[in-house]
């Protein structure tokens, strides 16, 4: 694209109405308008603004594009010989395009950082990037890759005179090198690293082979400058002092035509201001936000599972609690019935050496009657509400205590068998519950029934499936409701007895 018009109104189009991966998108764009444009400080400017649209804490965030930004960032400042700056955008780059799940693209700017230490003179730290990155290929099925050399790995074992090992991944190289690639600059470089082996190893007419078909077949100035020295150093070799002046001067010519170029070049982007720390700090700040929300996501679902808990625990204690309560009655109902029944076959045996026994289970049945007085809100003893009496003592009511006992609810049947028992052994009652239909509910009619029955409140509570205040508060509002009389849950549950 020639001119910035059309990207220009594309981005202020999006600026207004796109999300935060359509502006990141649309700024990156412009940012490539300016690279092809040859403008590389507005390249730039629109490749950082693109870096700060991008939301990372988002899992939507388009994460492959932003890749792709760090890469064209690491780009440019190769070009400016900035290599740490050059290696640390890379390093985001992969990161990114891994997050992104292209995993190739990733293992491809992993590799770039070997670049960044080759040009930082850290050969060590360029073996260790290029054996990591043949293994993540093999590791992600990329087995031709994971056997391709670096031609950086291949220039260093020049460079260190370890001709063997250079030899060797210089014949994978050309074993596996495109023949679409046989007159590029690329393949140039190759042959210089060929001249240089032969050269290394005393094979002088093949390097020399080599060093003349690189100067005069590539016309682009490394070709230029590395064949040209590679032939002053042959010929140094082998003291020739015309050829040493000739390929002398040739090199310095190449070297000062390298130069020039790349100060022309640097000229055109001095005036662009490179704040590479702001640009870190940018993403290592979005990175810091992402871990503090994460934390705090963290911290408050911990909070939430142990408020959860506390409440599921509180519950559980309470639901405990309201089952012992209900056991320890419906026991001491049982066992008041299973004493006073002994009692009776006792005395009509009337024999005079059960006096002791008998005397004993009048004190176990007071005790009863006075431990299950306590739990009545009149205090009445169960011989005073008449707990012998069929109205108290038929199946559906004995089987409702035990339901309390276990915690369980009453079902649709139980209570439509609980009127049933109303029906036939209190059908007044009955009758004066269905025509205050109006103001009960069904639960406010259970209710009424089992209060009726001297029901206490946490069974109430656990056969309706509420808490025990519910229960209280219902039995309030029932005594307005039912008797147009204020007052507490006491004096509705002795207005429903007395009914």
């Amino acid at each position: 694209m020639k001119s910035d018009s059309v990207m220009n109104d594309v981005v202020d189009y999006y600026s207004e109405n796109g999300n935060a991966n359509e502006r990141m998108e649309a700024t990156y764009l412009l940012g490539c308008v300016y690279r092809d444009m040859g403008d590389t400080p507005l390249a730039i400017k629109y490749y950082e603004d693109a870096i700060k649209y991008a939301d990372i804490s988002n899992k939507d965030c388009d994460f492959y594009t932003l890749s792709r930004i760090y890469g064209q960032m690491g780009g440019i400042f190769e070009e400016q010989d900035s290599y740490n700056i050059m290696l640390s955008y890379f390093k985001f780059a992969s990161k990114y395009a891994f997050v992104a799940k292209d995993t190739l693209g990733s293992l491809s700017y992993y590799k770039d950082k070997g670049m960044a230490y080759y040009l930082m003179g850290k050969y060590d730290s360029v073996f260790i990037t290029n054996k990591n990155v043949r293994n993540l290929y093999r590791r992600y099925g990329y087995r031709e890759l994971a056997i391709l050399p670096s031609d950086i790995e291949i220039y260093i074992y020049l460079l260190k005179k370890q001709f063997v090992k250079a030899k060797y991944y210089m014949d994978i190289s050309h074993k596996y090198f495109s023949k679409t690639n046989i007159h590029t600059n690329e393949n140039g470089i190759n042959e210089y690293y060929k001249g240089l082996y032969y050269l290394g190893i005393n094979k002088i007419d093949s390097a020399k082979y080599f060093f003349e078909h690189e100067l005069y077949t590539y016309n682009d100035y490394n070709n230029k400058q590395a064949a040209a020295k590679g032939l002053f150093n042959l010929y140094k070799k082998e003291k020739n002092a015309d050829s040493i002046v000739k390929y002398s001067e040739l090199w310095n010519n190449a070297v000062d035509s390298s130069y020039a170029h790349m100060s022309t070049r640097h000229l055109q982007q001095m005036h662009a201001i490179f704040n590479y720390s702001m640009y870190k700090d940018l993403a290592q700040q979005k990175e810091y936000q992402l871990k503090i929300r994460t934390a705090l996501i963290i911290v408050i679902i911990i909070v939430l599972f142990l408020l959860f808990l506390i409440i599921y625990m509180r519950n559980r204690l309470r639901f405990n609690k309201i089952k012992e309560q209900n056991t320890s009655y419906a026991f001491d109902i049982l066992t008041l019935r299973n004493r006073e029944q002994e009692l009776s076959r006792t005395l009509k045996k009337k024999d005079s050496l059960n006096n002791e026994f008998i005397d004993r289970l009048h004190n176990e049945i007071e005790s009863l009657q006075e431990k299950l007085s306590l739990q009545q809100s009149d205090k009445l003893r169960p011989d005073q509400w008449g707990m012998r009496d069929v109205f108290f003592n038929a199946p559906i009511v004995n089987y409702l205590h035990a339901l309390s006992q276990k915690g369980q609810n009453a079902s649709y049947s139980d209570i439509k068998t609980l009127r049933l028992h109303f029906e036939k052994y209190d059908n007044a009652f009955l009758s004066f519950l269905i025509t205050k239909g109006s103001v009960l509910k069904e639960r406010e009619f259970s209710l009424c029934l089992l209060t009726r029955l001297r029901f206490l409140p946490s069974e109430m509570a656990c056969l309706l499936d509420v808490s025990p205040q519910v229960i209280t508060n219902i039995r309030a509002k029932l005594l307005l409701s039912l008797y147009n009389l204020k007052g507490g849950a006491q004096s509705f549950d002795e207005k429903i007895r007395k009914s």
